[in-house]
């Protein structure tokens, strides 16, 4: 699991070859378009998702209902157990990867987004469901 925070995260991302490649220009497009909406002086190098949500990227072998680093345990069943705001199929060049947003507050939302390979079959089945791609 990736956890971003800031323009710093993805740059290293990027450098460490760490993702595939759509996936650090879809997260650096969704903190930008963050930061265009709640900007307050600060410049986009300056600025942080740590008070608002982060964007975090799963992996194979992250367990997905068990995201206890960014409040969703594994008594809750994760993101299944969580109520999103929306769940949405993407695909960028030729890959695809599941959106979705959960809501915690007015305040505060994660952004997660899920390559197909990084869920389990029962995983997979619930975001399908969700993103009305089933």
């Amino acid at each position: 699991m990736r956890i971003i925070k800031t323009m710093e995260d993805i740059s290293l991302l990027r450098q460490a070859g760490a993702l595939s490649p759509v996936l650090p220009d879809e997260t650096e497009h969704q903190l930008t378009t963050v930061y265009e909406n709640v900007n307050e002086g600060a410049s986009i190098e300056e600025f942080s998702l740590r008070d608002i949500g982060p964007i975090v990227v799963l992996e194979p072998g992250d367990n997905v209902r068990d995201l206890e680093e960014i409040g969703l345990n594994s008594e809750d069943g994760g993101p299944l157990g969580a109520a999103s705001e929306w769940v949405e199929l993407m695909e960028r060049d030729g890959q695809k990867f599941y959106s979705l947003v959960i809501v915690l507050n007015n305040e505060y939302a994660i952004n997660i987004y899920c390559p197909p390979d990084a869920a389990d079959d029962e995983a997979l089945q619930w975001l399908e469901e969700q993103a009305g791609t089933a």
